[in-house]
């Protein structure tokens, strides 16, 4: 058993919270592109399509983050609702101990 709650938390600890943070960096980088295309196509006249794209790509770009800290929250609320033997307490970013209520404190 306590091979398989190893396996668990290797699992969590090197795919899936490194692929989530993947994944938000690239949305904040749709994010940023879309705000540059916007910027860059708004002194121009006629290049509304410009101004639409940099607007869908703005939009996308926050749906996408939104979507992976949703799912590094419901990550961080089965680990904290179904605790494995041996896995760690919280999802809490380098040696912070969790605040009140398992909550990452952020050092405060």
């Amino acid at each position: 058993m306590d091979s398989i709650s190893s396996l668990v938390d290797n699992i969590a600890t090197v795919l899936i919270n490194p692929l989530l943070l993947l994944l938000f960096a690239v949305g904040l980088l749709v994010f940023i592109f879309g705000i540059v295309e916007f910027l860059f196509n708004l002194n121009k006249s006629g290049k509304s399509v410009g101004i639409d794209s940099g607007r869908k790509h703005m939009f996308w770009g926050l749906v996408g983050m939104f979507v992976m800290v949703a799912a590094y929250a419901i990550v961080g609320i089965i680990v904290n609702t179904f605790p494995l033997p041996g896995a760690p307490a919280s999802l809490c970013p380098g040696d912070l101990p969790p605040g009140p209520g398992g909550v990452c404190s952020g050092g405060i």
